[in-house]
C-alpha cells in the first residue's frame, strides 16, 4: 500500500510517462496479481522531447502487469494536448502489448 504515490516510467533513460494516485494497493493472486487505485489516477504520457503530450484521468484505476493490461473507470477524462481531442468516457482500456486504448462504454469527444 502506498499513499501520495508518484511512478516514473522511462525507456533507455528518458522518460515517458508519469502516474500520480493518491493511493495504491498491491494484491497478489494466481494470475500475477494487480495493481489497484481506488481514489483515482493521473497519467502524463510523455514525448521523446520531454513535452506533456497527453493526460488520462480517473476516480478509479486497476492495473494487471502480467497482461498488460490498464482498466480506467469512473469519470474517465483522456485528453491529447498535441491534437486538442478531449474524450470522456465511464470505462477506457489501455492495452500494453497492442499499444492500444479502447472503450466499450457511451463516450463523448
Amino acid at each position: 500500500m502506498g499513499y501520495e504515490v508518484e511512478i516514473a516510467y522511462t525507456d533507455s533513460g528518458l522518460l515517458k510517462g508519469k502516474i500520480l494516485t493518491p493511493e495504491l494497493q498491491m494484491f497478489e493472486d494466481n494470475d500475477g496479481g494487480y495493481i489497484e487505485f481506488p481514489k483515482g489516477i493521473h497519467v502524463i504520457f510523455i514525448n521523446d522531447s520531454g513535452v506533456e503530450t497527453s493526460h488520462i484521468t480517473s476516480k478509479y484505476a486497476i492495473n494487471y502487469p502480467k497482461k498488460q493490461l490498464w482498466i480506467a473507470r469512473n469519470n474517465v477524462v483522456a485528453i491529447n494536448e498535441l491534437e486538442g481531442k478531449e474524450l470522456y468516457t465511464e470505462e477506457l482500456f489501455w492495452d500494453q502489448k497492442t499499444e492500444k486504448v479502447y472503450s466499450n462504454v457511451f463516450r463523448k469527444l
